[in-house]
């Protein structure tokens, strides 16, 4: 039986917080990401990397690469939409609404070295 790996993903978060009782979930974007930009662009790409833009779309389908600072905006839509797709883990969510765990989002700007909590 073939398991995708954001439920690999999703399962060792899970694993992380149920079972080791890990206290933070940190969802963290970087400055000028491939991945992000990539997805904004909607070309082709060799491989299974698709597969990984697929996840990425979906949180930034309103933002276009108009100004410079279009992939800033777009990373940050995607860790807002990660942060949000761990609600699909009833383990997780419960958690966070439980307030046993923190589910939180950081942008690391690869230039100056600084992580900004969103």
């Amino acid at each position: 039986m073939s398991v995708g790996w954001r439920v690999i993903e999703i399962a060792s978060l899970e694993f992380s917080t149920a079972v080791l009782r890990t206290k933070v979930i940190l969802v963290l974007g970087h400055g000028s990401c491939g991945a992000v930009y990539a997805a904004l662009r909607d070309a082709p790409v060799p491989g299974t990397i698709g597969s990984l833009l697929d996840v990425i779309r979906p949180g930034i389908q309103d933002i276009h690469l108009q100004t410079e600072d279009s992939l800033e905006k777009a990373i940050k839509a995607n860790i807002r939409y990660q942060m949000e797709q761990l609600k699909s883990s009833s383990i997780i969510n419960s958690m966070a609404q439980d307030n046993r765990i923190k589910v939180v989002g950081a942008y690391y700007d690869l230039h100056t070295g600084v992580v900004d909590f969103i």
